[in-house]
C-alpha cells in the first residue's frame, strides 16, 4: 500500500501577498529562570545586531528533530511498543517493521528526541525517576546526566546543543564542551528547524508565527503575519503550511520578502530530507505524501506514499521510519527511493 500509487501533476496560480518586514527583539534583558541547576551557568547578556531577514541566508543542510538515530549499522530509537524507551535494533536494508527479532537491546529511559555529536549520543528522557538531559557513549556503555532539562525539541550541530525547555517552553543552547547553557530568547517556542546559524521557530507568544532566531541568541526576526504548523527550508526561502488558512501551502521568499500561496495543497507535518519534501495530507486522512516541485516552480506533483493513517513519521539515513494509528506491527520502515 505504501508504493506510489496517485500521481497528480498540478498547475499552481501564484498568489503574492506581502509579508511583514522582519523585525527584530533586543534580548539583552533576557531573564536568568531561578530553577536551573546551580551546575550549570546560564548566559543571558547579549547586545542586539541590526540583523534582518536579508541577513538570513540558507545554505547546506537544514538539521530537524528526529526520534531516530543510527550510529553505523546500529540503529538508537524510542521504542513506543515499550514506553518509548530508548532502544538498540539491527535492522535489514529493505522495507520492512521493527520486529522483536531486530531488538538487541533497551535501556531504563523514556525518551522523546535524540541526536548525536561524533558518535556520542545526547537524549532526553521523561522517566519518572531518569528526567533530564543525557549524554550516552554507546562504545563505553556510560550514560551520564547533563542536567534537569526535558527537552521538547532537540538538535546538534558542531559542539552545541539546541532545545526547547518543557518547563517554560524557551530556546536554548548548550555547549558540550564548557557543559554552558544559555538561554538564546524569552519568545516561547514550539517547532523548530536549524539552518546555517539560525534557528526558525514557532513563536508561541505571537500566535505561532514564524521568527528567524540567531543562534547566538544576537537576534530574533519576526518573519510572518500568518500562523505556522510545520515549515522547511526550501531555495531561497522556506515552504510552510498556514494553519491559520486552513493549513493551505505557502512559500516565503526570502530575498523578497514575499509569500506565495498555493492554496490547493492543504495538509501538515511538513518535512525534508536532502531533496525530497514530504507532510500530511489531511484530506486524504492522514495519509503520507512526497511533494516534488518542478524547475518552473509553479507546478507541483504530488505522490501518494502510504495511505494508512498516519501519526507521525522520521526520516533519517535514507529511511522514512512511520509511526501508523494501528502500528500492531511496530514501527514501518520505508526506503527512500
Amino acid at each position: 500500500m505504501f508504493k506510489k500509487v496517485l500521481s497528480i501533476l498540478l498547475i499552481s496560480s501564484l498568489f503574492l501577498t506581502g509579508c511583514t518586514k522582519g523585525t527584530e527583539e533586543d534580548n539583552s534583558d533576557i531573564p536568568t529562570p531561578n530553577n536551573q541547576d546551580a551546575k550549570n551557568k546560564i548566559s543571558s547578556n547579549i547586545k542586539s545586531k541590526e540583523i534582518t531577514y536579508k541577513n538570513i541566508i540558507l545554505s547546506g543542510e537544514t538539521l530537524t528533530l528526529n526520534k531516530f538515530l543510527y550510529l553505523g549499522n546500529l540503529l538508537f530509537f524510542a521504542n513506543p511498543k515499550d514506553g518509548d524507551k530508548l532502544t538498540l535494533a539491527e535492522i535489514p536494508n529493505t522495507n520492512t517493521y521493527i520486529k522483536e527479532d531486530y531488538i538487541k537491546n533497551s535501556y531504563d529511559y523514556s525518551i522523546n528526541y535524540l541526536t548525536s555529536i561524533d558518535n556520542i549520543i545526547y537524549f532526553s528522557s521523561t522517566s519518572q525517576n531518569n528526567r533530564g538531559l543525557y549524554t550516552f557513549n554507546y562504545e563505553k556503555d556510560a550514560i551520564t546526566k547533563l542536567n534537569d532539562d526535558i527537552t521538547i525539541n532537540l538538535i546538534s550541530n558542531d559542539n552545541y546543543l539546541y532545545y526547547i525547555n518543557s518547563s517554560d517552553k524557551l530556546i536554548y543552547s548548550y555547549n558540550t564542551k564548557s557543559k554552558e547553557k544559555k538561554l538564546l530568547s524569552n519568545n516561547k517556542a514550539g517547532k523548530f528547524i536549524f539552518n546555517n546559524n539560525f534557528i526558525f521557530y514557532q513563536n508561541l507568544n505571537d500566535n505561532s508565527k514564524l521568527y528567524a532566531l540567531k543562534s547566538d541568541g544576537t537576534a530574533n526576526i519576526k518573519l510572518t503575519d500568518v500562523s505556522v504548523d510545520s515549515f522547511i527550508t526550501y531555495n531561497n526561502g522556506l515552504l510552510f503550511f498556514d494553519s491559520s488558512n486552513d493549513n493551505i501551502l505557502c512559500f516565503l521568499d526570502l530575498t523578497q520578502n514575499k509569500i506565495a500561496k498555493h492554496s490547493y495543497i492543504k495538509g501538515e507535518n511538513l518535512k525534508q530530507y536532502n531533496d525530497n519534501i514530504y507532510y500530511i495530507n489531511k484530506e486524504s486522512p492522514n495519509s503520507l505524501n512526497s511533494l516534488n516541485i518542478s524547475n518552473n516552480e509553479d507546478k507541483f506533483e504530488a505522490n501518494l506514499i502510504l495511505s494508512d493513517y498516519v501519526n507521525d513519521y522520521f526520516i533519517t539515513n535514507g529511511k522514512i521510519f512511520i509511526d501508523k494509528a494501528s502500528n500492531l506491527n511496530g514501527i514501518q520502515v520505508l526506503n527512500i527511493e
